[in-house]
């Protein structure tokens, strides 16, 4: 059985959203909250791939 990547299942799950929800600012927001509260679960190998997943470049409040 082949593994996905967590970057492979973040994008599945984040980008069709993300993507769609363009023009819906409440959606990104939530979203966004989405991930920062990932990256608070998250082991530190995976932060690059959540800071990705951000509508906003700046992460810097990611662990």
């Amino acid at each position: 059985m082949r593994s996905i990547s967590y970057d492979a299942i973040l994008a599945m799950i984040i980008d069709d959203i993300r993507l769609v929800s363009r023009q819906q600012p409440r959606v990104q927001r939530l979203l966004d909250a989405v991930v920062h509260d990932v990256a608070a679960v998250a082991l530190p190998v995976h932060h690059a791939a959540i800071r990705r997943r951000l509508a906003t470049p700046a992460a810097d409040d990611l662990p």
